[in-house]
């Protein structure tokens, strides 16, 4: 497992070091999830433009979300509020970094995150800014969601994809 995912990020293609962890003796079942996690080069590529205006968008929402948040916790003491801000800045800097880097696990955690503000904001008083925050996170999260299948084409949004026996086999879908 360890050598398919040095080969993948040494640059060999996803063919040849699925081939050579076959060869040696490896799991395919195993081998085929460790290589969904991988963008598709071809896909990551063309998908790069919408994957950066995916991490402007969650930045600004982030840093939105910051300042929302030091004006709700002011009357806190300053080592607790010094906290929460530490908190609010490392938590979706992860997610901002791991969003760049294209792990798949950063995309299905923002839909989490996304669906925890919808859920959130239908606990506020404040209806007129209900839809405008439910519209903004349900829009951000069918982005996420178009995006992530897009780009890792060998899962379906949770698990890996199997083929018509029920299997989890690499297959090229690039070249097809």
């Amino acid at each position: 497992m360890k050598q398919l995912k040095k080969d993948i990020k040494n640059g060999i293609g996803k063919d040849e070091a699925f081939t050579k962890f076959i060869s040696r003796n490896g799991d395919p079942k195993k081998g085929s999830r460790v290589l969904a996690l991988f963008p598709e080069q071809l896909f990551a590529e063309k998908y790069a433009k919408a994957n950066k205006i995916l991490i402007s968008i969650y930045g600004l929402l982030s840093l939105f979300a910051l300042l929302g948040l030091s004006v709700q916790f002011a009357h806190l003491p300053p080592l607790w509020l010094l906290f929460l801000l530490t908190i609010g800045v490392l938590l979706p800097a992860l997610v901002l970094y791991l969003l760049y880097k294209k792990n798949a696990g950063a995309y299905m955690f923002l839909a989490f995150l996304l669906v925890k503000g919808i859920f959130d904001l239908l606990r506020q008083s404040d209806q007129s800014m209900i839809l405008i925050g439910i519209l903004i996170n349900l829009g951000l999260l069918i982005f996420v969601v178009i995006l992530k299948q897009k780009m890792f084409p060998y899962q379906n949004f949770f698990n890996t994809k199997k083929d018509e026996n029920g299997l989890y086999i690499y297959k090229d879908t690039v070249s097809v």
